[in-house]
Formats: C-alpha cells, sequence, structure tokens
C-alpha cells in the first residue's frame, strides 16, 4: 500500500473519522443522513509547538503529563471508545475526542493530524493474569497492530512516540512487533519497567514503558528514575500542588515545570506542615464495615496517612478486596492495626474494627496519588464506582511527565544549542 502523505489544506475531518475534501457533508453515507454532519478543525498550535495524538486517551492522562512536564505542544486528537473516559476528558480539555474503533482508523486519517508525537496505553487485558496472557492472540491487542501498520504507511510519521502499558508486555509478540516496526522506520526506542514509588509518589503503580524518537539524537539506552524520598499518603494529599501543575491544562503547555522533588526534595513552601493531622472529611459511603472485612480480611492491603506506599488502584477498586488498591484507616497507626490483625484473627473471628474507621480512598485521593491536580474534575452525576473504574485504566502522571522529558529532550534549548 502506498504511503499517506500530508494531506491537503482542503481535507477536513469528519467526528465520524473519515476524511472529506471539498463539499462540507461527509462522505459516509450514515453522516449524510444528518446523523454526524461536522468537521473537526485542523489544530494551529503556536509556532515551535509540538503535535500530539493520543491514542486510548482515557481520563487524559498523556495530556495531563503533558501539562506537567512544560512540553511545548498541542493535543491535536484523542481516541478513545469509552463513552465515561471521554466525558471526564472533554470535562477537563478542549481537545476532539474521537470515539472511534481504531480498527476502523486508516493512515489517511492519521496524516491529517501531522502529529510529531503518538502516545499509546493499548488494552492491558491480553498482557495480565486476569485476561489469559493472550497476547496478540487476544482480539483487544487488534488495534494496537492496525496502528503499527498505519505507522509504516505514513510519509510523515511522528517523530515522539510513548507507550505505556502493564508489566508483560515487555516479554509479549506485541512488544517484539512493535520494536521490529520500530527498527524498521528507523526509530531509536527503550523499554523500561518503571514504578511510581521509584518517583517519590506514595503509591506503587508498576508498568512498562517504551519511548521512541526518529532523528539524529538517540533515546537515552537506559531509563534510571530519580527515586527521591517517598512523600507519606498525608503530606502527598495535603500538598497544595498535590506534586501537579495547576495549569488549566489547555491547550498551551509551555509553562516550566518544577522538578525540585526529582533534585533533592520538595522547597521549603511546599513541606508539609507539622500540625495534627487533618480532620477525615470523607463520607460514610466510603466506610468499609466489619461485614465486609470479615469476608476478606486477608487480602485487603491496609495503609495509614503515615505510611510510604499504597497498593495500584485498579477499575475493581471498591469491588474486589484483593489486588484492587488499599484501604485508609481513619484512625489509628498502620502498626497499631496489623498487631490487632493478628491478634483477633484466629483467637476472636468477631472482632471489630470500627474503632480502626477503615474506608476507601476517595476518587479524588486515588486521583491526586496518580499525579493529576485538584482541579482536575468528574461530570458531576458520575458515580463513583465509574470514577473508579476510570482512575483503575489511568496512568502514573508523574512517571510519564519524567519520560517526556527525557522523550523530548532534543527540543530543548540546551540540547538545540549544542
Amino acid at each position: 500500500m502506498a504511503a499517506a502523505a500530508a494531506l491537503d489544506e482542503g481535507a477536513w475531518l469528519c467526528k465520524c473519522g473519515a476524511v472529506t475534501r471539498g463539499d462540507a457533508v461527509c462522505r459516509i453515507k450514515k453522516c449524510r443522513k444528518g446523523r454526524k454532519r461536522y468537521a473537526v478543525p485542523r489544530a494551529a498550535p503556536p509556532d515551535g509547538a509540538l503535535r500530539v495524538v493520543e491514542f486510548y486517551s482515557g481520563m487524559g492522562g498523556m495530556h495531563q503529563a503533558l501539562v506537567r512536564a512544560g512540553v511545548p505542544a498541542v493535543v491535536v486528537a484523542a481516541y478513545d471508545v469509552n463513552e465515561h473516559a471521554n466525558a471526564v476528558y472533554a470535562a477537563n480539555f478542549t481537545t476532539p475526542v474521537f470515539a472511534l474503533d481504531l480498527l476502523r482508523v486508516g493512515a489517511e486519517e492519521l496524516a491529517y493530524h501531522n502529529a510529531d508525537i503518538w502516545t499509546m496505553s493499548p488494552p492491558c487485558q491480553p498482557y495480565t493474569r486476569q485476561g489469559g496472557r493472550l497476547g496478540a492472540d487476544d482480539h483487544r491487542s487488534d488495534s494496537f497492530f492496525t496502528l503499527l501498520k498505519c505507522l509504516k504507511e505514513l510519509t510523515h510519521p511522528p517523530r515522539y512516540i510513548l507507550i505505556e502499558n502493564v508489566y508483560g508486555f515487555e516479554g509479549s509478540a506485541s512488544h517484539a512487533h512493535l520494536v521490529e516496526t520500530l527498527t524498521a522506520l528507523q526509530y531509536s526506542h527503550t523499554t523500561a519497567l518503571l514504578n511510581s514509588l521509584d518517583f517519590g509518589v506514595p503509591n506503587s503503580r508498576p508498568r512498562t514503558y517504551v519511548i521512541a524518537r526518529r532523528g539524529l539524537d538517540p533515546v537515552p539506552t537506559e531509563l534510571v528514575p530519580p527515586k527521591p524520598p517517598v512523600e507519606t499518603i498525608e503530606a502527598w494529599l495535603a500538598l497544595p500542588s498535590h506534586r501537579a501543575s495547576e495549569g488549566d491544562g489547555e491547550e498551551t503547555m509551555g509553562q516550566k515545570r518544577k522538578y525540585d522533588e526529582l533534585e533533592g526534595g520538595a522547597p521549603a513552601d511546599d513541606a508539609p506542615p507539622a500540625s495534627t493531622p487533618p480532620t477525615d472529611t470523607a463520607g460514610a459511603a466510603y466506610d468499609v464495615s466489619d461485614v465486609q472485612l470479615r469476608k476478606a480480611l486477608p487480602h485487603y492491603d491496609v495503609c495509614g496517612r503515615a505510611c510510604q506506599r499504597s497498593a495500584c488502584f485498579t477499575k475493581a477498586y471498591g469491588r474486589h478486596a484483593k489486588g484492587s488498591g488499599s484501604l485508609l484507616l481513619r484512625r489509628g497507626a498502620h502498626e497499631e492495626y496489623i498487631r490487632y490483625r493478628e491478634k483477633v484473627r484466629n483467637a476472636d473471628p468477631d472482632a471489630s474494627f470500627a474503632h480502626f474507621g477503615l474506608r476507601l480512598f476517595t476518587p479524588h485521593e486515588v486521583k491526586v496519588l496518580l499525579g493529576f491536580p485538584p482541579s482536575f474534575a468528574f461530570p458531576d452525576a458520575m458515580p463513583d464506582a465509574q470514577r473508579y473504574k476510570i482512575l483503575g485504566n489511568s496512568l502514573s502522571v508523574v512517571v510519564v511527565a519524567w519520560l517526556f522529558d527525557q522523550l523530548v529532550a532534543d527540543t530543548r534549548p540546551a540540547a538545540l544549542a549544542s
């Protein structure tokens, strides 16, 4: 198949994903019937800004990481089939979101965006134990292979690519095909296993990342995390900045990233106040009852405000005890809870844990632990169960922001001057 060149100025992109030239009606029959008769204007970034397309965009973690990193960029398009995640994305960014199955997207449509950066968080189920670890044989990985096929057909492929997935992706046939494709297209690339704990965040989120760059300067051959001291949960949640940029998260992302926490600790005005712990204001709806605890006591991961680690939050949080995330103590120290649990587990199976006030982390707290700013909003009508699902499918904004710095280092002033 011939390579897809950048499109002429007379082309426009319908919300259905089809490229049309000339008249103002989409060439797709169902759109001509009146369901989707509008175009997506070609975004015009400021001079020097990078054009970004966000695949499997979810709630906008990659977009938020670009804001945090201070990369001068504009996200010109986002793609995701999850309508609930798209509603969250639209509540925070003005980027057009295409609710399309990527199996239907071709190289011509992707060439329309003329992107400098592709970001991807493909479905993780093909690489997890719960998903059967079928890898390339799982139909949920088909769209990823479609994107790689489109990548090979572009006359002007993106200069940068960043991919996030679960541990296990790095040993899959999908990863092998990715490496083969990147090598054939003359990208330098590095795969790394990174955990947000190694970035000072009191939350464990181990993930596989791939960064790739096409050009004269290769990407770093090894990605070594900064490993600053890990904050306590209380300190992380209490910091006004929540370790995230407080910008509006919108189109221009040139604000300078503060890396103090990665280079020797937080500045003095960011230090948590030395005072009594704040009153726990989470509502009773987040409480975990004794009945719930007794059903799965060994499986619950519990942490206190002084802990420096919480378990990885998944989309099953709030519905399943094992491996879905941590509970938080309203009262008492973590060590006190552990001693009490071990004392009564066998001797008194009916003992109450009510005095500890065990509860779920709220969606806001999970969001902050992932690195999203406090201003990042969910639609008011969205129930907590749906918010947990979307958060569980998201990513660590802190880690990805650091990766963007490594990836686009060749565009920074120091690199351009050398």
